[in-house]
């Protein structure tokens, strides 16, 4: 099983974010795309957005604007806002890898983010445990380089 977990502050949701999410499930052909909002991203203040909105807007703007047979397998993962504090995604993908033990794990982020990732907390760990993906403006997602 192929699982996109989609990352992020999304705060505000934008166009960019679907077609980022369109183009990455189009390139990897995932069986599920887990979107991952942030509580709190830890290299940006406070989200301006309370999560109830963010999730609102998630569910209108992102995910209103992928087709049908892409919506059906797409879910909110809301565990991040339900904790009510700042995760690092190494918390978040330790949890995923242990729901879904046998999964191939992508991990999808903007280029903004990914252009940080060396000081993301434990970027050894997120490495082994997912596979990494970046969008550029426009929409076309990459790899992460080491």
């Amino acid at each position: 099983m192929i699982i996109l977990i989609y990352g992020g502050s999304f705060d505000p949701p934008h166009l960019g974010h679907s077609a980022l999410l369109k183009a990455a499930a189009q390139r990897l052909k995932p069986d599920r795309v887990l979107i991952l909002p942030a509580w709190q991203n830890p290299f940006k203040g406070a989200a301006r957005s309370s999560p109830s909105a963010r999730l609102a807007m998630l569910r209108l703007g992102v995910l209103r604007r992928l087709s049908p047979a892409l919506r059906r397998f797409c879910r909110i993962d809301r565990a991040e806002l339900r904790l009510g504090r700042r995760v690092y995604t190494v918390e978040s993908l330790r949890r995923l890898r242990r729901l879904h033990p046998h999964a191939e794990l992508h991990f999808l982020t903007g280029s903004d983010a990914a252009a940080g990732f060396k000081t993301w907390k434990k970027p050894d760990e997120l490495r082994r445990l997912a596979e990494w993906h970046s969008g550029a403006r426009g929409g076309k997602a990459a790899a992460i380089p080491a």
